[in-house]
């Protein structure tokens, strides 16, 4: 690949050169006109596709079932194998999808087509899925209360594409190795998460125990609540101080400040000031109560997050954060009761404490699944970096 001029992109196959051309989307496309009613044959029985069904920014599709099982009776747009199907209900949301298959969708989606002699299907999917088309359309889709992109304004988003049907081809199959990759990754990501949850399952309750060197049994399970081994002095529950992003930005710094989110693994941004310097278990106090496990090096908590200090050796914070992590995956959490230090002395009344050889086990063994999960993560994130790269850089 190559650079190249100011209407050639900054990515290119060696074989195609020339400048792109300037057109508007809809000189690429002919969108569906005319509805049918999804409650008779052959439509009743056709994949019913609607925004919810595709996932933000990627065109996965999730969840697609007949008409009839969705219970929809109002008119929908038909389209074919060939056809890209988009929602012009927020269009921030960036939903594209490629189906290859005949079906349905919702009247709050255009199925579109690319014009024989003008434009490839792939091409079009990647570059509606690109930050210049979003933008574009974002851009024409706040003039109503509900943002929304109608007909009009779609097919005057101005655009630029190769010349010939080949390299648009080209590119599309290149990008579409790229998401099959994440997708792969995705996958096998998703699959070890339900490994080890179904390992854990089999951990707590008792079905799946370890044994000493020797092939002895470790002894019978203890159980205690959170309050019991607080008052036996084992455990120290607080809560976290009030950090504003005032604070964070009259004290910047690098040390993380985490508050009740559950994404991102709880950071609120970073800070020059710590509150530790330990390993601790913190939890969300207004993000449904969910632990974090704490394992090194200085940072701070907010006052909607609490943190568990163990007092002595005995329970292991491997050990412990997993098996409150197995539990609250249990419980119907009350979000306007919150997740206070007050509340979760209560509500983890039968925490299962193993010998200390055996919480070591187990949490080397969840640690190791831990690690696999993260590794294979921290490549599907490299990979879709990677992408979001590719298509600033292939497209004009």
């Amino acid at each position: 690949m190559s650079g190249g001029k100011a209407l050639e992109p900054k990515l290119r196959f060696p074989e195609f050169e020339g400048n792109w051309e300037a057109t508007k989307f809809g000189e690429l496309i002919d969108i569906a006109n005319g509805q049918v009613d999804p409650k008779v044959e052959p439509y009743a029985s056709m994949p019913h596709i609607a925004p919810d069904n595709i996932e933000s920014r990627t065109g996965k599709l999730k969840n697609v079932r007949s008409a009839c099982e969705d219970g929809v009776i109002s008119g929908k747009y038909e389209f074919d194998e060939k056809a890209l199907v988009y929602s012009k209900i927020r269009p921030n949301l960036s939903k594209v999808a490629k189906p290859g298959y005949r079906g349905i969708c919702s009247a709050d989606m255009y199925p579109i087509w690319a014009k024989a002699d003008r434009s490839d299907t792939g091409f079009l999917f990647h570059l509606m899925l690109g930050e210049k088309f979003v933008s574009d359309a974002i851009a024409v889709s706040m003039r109503t209360g509900l943002p929304k992109i109608n007909r009009p304004d779609l097919n005057a988003i101005r655009t630029h594409v190769p010349k010939t049907i080949p390299e648009q081809q080209k590119i599309a199959a290149f990008l579409d190795a790229a998401s099959k990759k994440i997708a792969l990754l995705t996958e096998k990501r998703d699959g070890l998460v339900a490994y080890k949850r179904g390992v854990m399952q089999r951990l707590f309750s008792g079905a799946l125990r370890f044994t000493r060197p020797d092939g002895s049994a470790f002894p019978d399970w203890e159980y205690f609540s959170l309050d019991d081994l607080e008052a036996q002095g084992n455990v120290e529950l607080g809560r976290g101080q009030v950090i504003s992003k005032a604070d964070l930005r009259a004290h910047p710094g690098n040390y993380p400040v985490y508050s009740s989110s559950g994404v991102d693994d709880g950071e609120f941004g970073r800070y020059g000031k710590w509150m530790f310097d330990e390993e601790l278990i913190t939890w969300s106090i207004d993000g449904g109560g969910r632990f974090f496990h704490r394992k090194c090096g200085k940072f701070s908590i907010t006052n909607v997050s609490g943190f568990l200090r163990i007092l002595n050796s005995e329970p292991n914070y491997g050990y412990l954060y997993s098996a409150l992590s197995f539990l609250h995956q249990r419980l119907v959490f009350d979000y306007q009761l919150k997740a206070h230090p007050s509340v979760i002395r209560k509500l983890y009344k039968r925490i299962p404490i193993p010998h200390p050889d055996e919480q070591t086990k187990i949490a080397e063994a969840l640690s190791a699944l831990d690690a696999k999960i993260d590794a294979v993560s921290a490549e599907n994130s490299q990979m879709e970096t990677f992408k979001k790269g590719l298509l600033q850089k292939m497209f004009v």
